[in-house]
Parts: C-alpha cells; structure tokens; sequence
C-alpha cells in the first residue's frame, strides 16, 4: 500500500511538472526556488561541516586518551604476570649443574 501511495505521489508530481499548458511555468518557479535556496543551504552545510570535524577531532582525542590510561593501568599487572611465568618455567630452587671432568 505504501509503495502504491508512493508511485501515485510520484506521477502526480510529474504530471504537474510536465503539463503542456503550465509545466513550463511551473518547472520556471521551481527551479527559482531552489536557486534561492542554495545559497543559505551551503552555508548550513559548511558549518554543519565544520561542527562534525571538531566534534570526531574530540572523539578521537578522548579515545586515545582512554587507551593510554588503559595501557598504563595495564602494564604493572603484565610485567606481575611475566614475573609468575619466568619464575614458573625457571624455579628458584634449581639444582646446579654439574661440570663432568
């Protein structure tokens, strides 16, 4: 039902558009509209332009500062588990080698 509203939507606006008698005229306004409208819609794009790149400038900032603060938090426990580990394959309580002479 939606896509049938649609398609009627769509032939009106090109039966509108393209009547013999005043599509012409009717096209001419359009298009002196739109032409009005351009300006003021570049300046809202440039400056939504702008807003967007400070706004991921900051996101990207605070990611990187979380990811520091996360590798700082993190390496006292990995240099701790390294120490396990060595002193797990390497245990304290080795026996000398012997020398065969």
């Amino acid at each position: 039902m939606k896509k049938t509203l649609i398609t009627v939507g769509i032939g009106a606006g090109l039966m509108y558009l393209l009547d013999p008698e005043l599509g012409e005229i009717r096209r001419s306004m359009l298009k002196d509209k739109l032409r009005g409208r351009l300006p003021k819609t570049a300046d809202a794009l440039h400056d939504k332009k702008g807003a967007v790149a400070t706004k991921a400038h900051e996101l990207v900032t605070q990611a990187d500062d979380k990811a520091a603060e996360s590798i700082e938090h993190a390496i006292p426990q990995l240099d701790e588990a390294v120490a396990h580990a060595v002193d797990a394959v390497e245990p304290n309580d080795a026996p000398a080698e012997s020398n065969p002479t």
